[in-house]
């Protein structure tokens, strides 16, 4: 069994998948004074990005911020910044399984795919960072004689994903095999 996920975090609300719902878009000025905060602290983002680009089914508008962190630092930080100034932001993981509207996007939308560290213990412990990918994670746990993740090999998505949807297929879910998970809440606290 895997006895620890690492999946952060579930966004405003606890809800990170059912994207702009509501209208919630943030100030030019605003924008600009985020940015020049990501620039200072070195956190990788893009401007601009056409999220049928990076989409799954190839569909949705311009996303005017796109932070990439690579660490749990990294994000933890970004959390806590975009809670303090009251921003909006969408959590964004493989896009396989997300329909995002067409237009201009201005929320912030954060980018789980360079969080993918993975770590197997001796013990049978598995350690895997919400951008690891599904199909990643559960054919080297096939290669290595692992029972009850064969029919997840095919499923497109991110492992955040697939512990927020318990991605399942063939008789194989992700929650028979999940012991815990670690998440931040939409004011970057761990739980």
């Amino acid at each position: 069994a895997i006895h620890k996920i690492s999946c952060m975090p579930l966004g405003p609300k606890g809800n990170s998948y059912n994207l702009e719902r509501k209208t919630q878009m943030v100030s030019d000025e605003a924008l600009l004074n985020f940015t020049e905060w990501l620039l200072e602290k070195g956190l990788p983002f893009q401007e601009k990005v056409e999220i049928a680009r990076l989409s799954y089914i190839k569909a949705g508008g311009c996303c005017r911020v796109l932070v990439k962190p690579s660490t749990e630092e990294q994000l933890t930080d970004l959390i806590k910044v975009l809670a303090t100034r009251s921003l909006p932001f969408k959590i964004m993981g493989n896009l396989s399984n997300v329909l995002f509207r067409d237009g201009d996007i201005r929320t912030i939308c954060i980018s789980m795919r360079n969080l993918r560290a993975l770590y197997f213990d001796n013990d049978g412990t598995v350690l895997a960072e919400a951008g690891v990918m599904l199909p990643v994670l559960t054919n080297k746990l096939v290669k290595s004689g692992y029972k009850g993740f064969s029919g997840l090999v095919g499923i497109p998505a991110s492992i955040g994903g697939a512990v927020f949807m318990n991605a399942s297929s063939y008789g194989d879910a992700t929650s028979d095999q999940l012991v815990d998970v670690r998440c931040l809440d939409k004011d970057g606290n761990v739980h």
